[in-house]
């Protein structure tokens, strides 16, 4: 059995669409990927899993590259997806810099620094650290908790909902 593996390079509307074994393990499959996408993008590009949704807060853009293992294809994606008609990929070179992503970073390093911070208790975690008001109402939490929280999708104040 086939798969379709769309490529998409990053920040550009160039894609490519390659069919692979779906036996193959990631570590094949990544090997095969970069081994193909060679004749058009280089020797050294990362390969980004799309399929899997991630609010971490980052661009799916910037995140880690596919990481080989000894999983099968077949199990790895579809046994997660069975809906899955085909495998989705960010495809981003590495001799190439990316100003968006470094953009991005930037807003939010302001954004962290524009916080106002005092000392007190983080009402969810209760380490006396630096907190923030994140939310409307008068409630404030540490840095590594709101991180937390937004990689969950929790987007409003832990103690009274506000948001």
């Amino acid at each position: 059995m086939f798969i379709n593996a769309e490529f998409k390079e990053t920040f550009a509307n160039r894609t490519i669409v390659l069919q692979f074994d779906s036996y193959l393990t990631v570590t094949q499959f990544i090997e095969d990927a970069k081994q193909r996408l060679k004749t058009r993008y280089g020797d050294d590009v990362d390969i980004i899993d799309a399929n899997i949704y991630l609010n971490d807060g980052r661009i799916p853009e910037e995140r880690e590259p596919l990481q080989p293992n000894e999983t099968i294809i077949f199990d790895y994606w579809y046994g997660r997806f069975p809906f899955m008609q085909n495998l989705a990929f960010y495809m981003r070179r590495k001799d190439m810099s990316y100003p968006q992503i470094d953009f991005i970073k930037a807003q939010r390093q302001q954004q962290r620094q524009q916080r106002q911070y005092k000392k007190d208790d983080c009402p969810i975690c209760l380490e006396h650290t630096s907190v923030f008001n994140a939310y409307s109402c008068s409630h404030s939490v540490c840095d590594t908790c709101f991180e937390n929280c937004n990689k969950v999708n929790i987007r409003c104040c832990s103690i009274c909902r506000a948001k």
